[in-house]
Formats: structure tokens, sequence, C-alpha cells
């Protein structure tokens, strides 16, 4: 991949906290609704913000897409890493393309729910919580991805590496506070609910600041490889 093209890519992990959020506040979601809402709260909720419902449910779905970009370009500097194979590149890859699933499936839920609010209550509510549980609990693949970052970082034996070697301790940190959204199929209240502080507040905003930390670390990276092609290419 070029550094013309990834240079455009890269904005995908911008882009897709800023249509994530976009999406929440659009369906009256930030604050995230609460998982113990009766059926009867769940569909007035659907019925009261039925067009902003369905407008965020395509804005997260379209979030899920930025991630492509992202995650092609993270690959791709992560191959400079590694080099032939780049096992770690490409496993961080299909985490990333998994957890692409992970959003466009909630937001598809979300979408049926929303395409008839005056059903029966109890099914609005099904597809209310389908939506809710995987969007916060399905963390695996992330954390995967978060870890084959770190391994490829810290292993990382050029004289001058493509990323600093924080970026590998800052993705073992991301695994670990995304572990807690596992949690969420236990509990309907608290700090470990769906809404909760440990698991939506914490990885939203850990995932916020790390989108954008990586979206700086990357065009560094970027840059050093126009830098190191020019040097082929002059000599």
């Amino acid at each position: 991949m070029s550094p013309k093209v990834q240079r455009v890519c890269v904005w995908g992990g911008p882009a897709l906290m800023g249509l994530v959020f976009a999406g929440l506040i659009a369906a009256h979601w930030f604050p995230p609704p609460a998982p113990g809402d009766s059926a009867v709260d769940t569909a007035r909720q659907y019925q009261q913000h039925t067009t902003g419902i369905r407008i965020g449910a395509l804005l997260i779905a379209a979030a899920g897409t930025a991630l492509g970009p992202f995650s092609a370009t993270l690959t791709a500097q992560m191959k400079r890493i590694e080099g032939r194979g780049a096992v770690l590149a490409y496993l961080q890859l299909c985490m990333g393309a998994l957890w692409i699933t992970g959003i466009l499936i909630p937001a598809s839920l979300w979408m049926a729910a929303a395409f008839d609010p005056d059903r029966d209550p109890e099914i609005t509510r099904a597809l209310h919580v389908a939506g809710w549980l995987p969007f916060v609990a399905m963390v695996f693949p992330l954390i995967a991805a978060h870890l084959s970052v770190a391994a490829a970082t810290l292993g990382d034996q050029r004289s001058v590496p493509v990323f600093a070697r924080w970026v590998g301790y800052l993705n073992l940190w991301m695994a670990v506070l995304l572990a807690p959204g596992v949690l969420v199929l236990f509990f309907k209240t608290g700090p470990f609910a769906w809404n909760g502080i440990f698991t939506f507040w914490l990885a939203a905003s850990a995932e916020t600041a790390y989108f954008l930390t990586m979206f700086v670390m990357l065009r560094r990276a970027i840059a050093q490889q126009e830098a190191e092609d020019a040097d082929v290419i002059n000599h």
C-alpha cells in the first residue's frame, strides 16, 4: 500500500469513533439506555425516537465500515516490522474484520427494532438487547488485535522502529481495559452493566484516546516509510 493511500485510509480511525458517538447521540443513547428497562419502556423509546434511532444505527454501521481502511493501514505498517510472513499483521487484520461484524450486526438489529416500533414490545426489547449485548461484550477480537500490535511493536528489531516502544505497552493496557466488557452478560445495573463505568465509559474513553494516538503514530510511520523508500530510490 503506497504512503499516499495510507494517509487517506488512516483517517478511518478518527472517523470510526466520531461516527459511533454521532450515532449514539442521534439515537438518544448517550448515555446508553439502561439494561433493566422494561419491554414497555424500551418500546416507548423506539416509538418516540424512531427516526433518530434509524439514523443512529446507520451512522454506527458506517463507523464499522470506517474501521476497514484504518485496520488495513495498521496491517501495512506492521508488515514493515515483521517482513515476510507477517503473521501478527494478518492476525490484526483478521481481528479487525471480526470487529467490523461486531459493529454491523448490532446496528442491523437496532435497524430491525426501529423498522416497526409499534410491534409487540417484547420483540422490540429482544432486538434491542440482542444489539447492545454484543456491541459491548464482544471484546475478544479487539483484545486479540491489541495483543498482536503489542507483540509486533515490542518485538521490533529494526534500528529505527516503526512504532515507539510505548505503543506496545499502550496496546497491552488496552487489552486489559477492554476485558471487563464480557461481564455485561451478568449485570443489569452497576459498573459492569452495559452502560456501566467499567464496561461502556472506560472502554469508549480508552478506544477514543487509542484511535487518536494511533492516528498520529501511523502518520509518523507512513512518513518514515516514505523517507526510507526515497533513500532506496536515491541509492
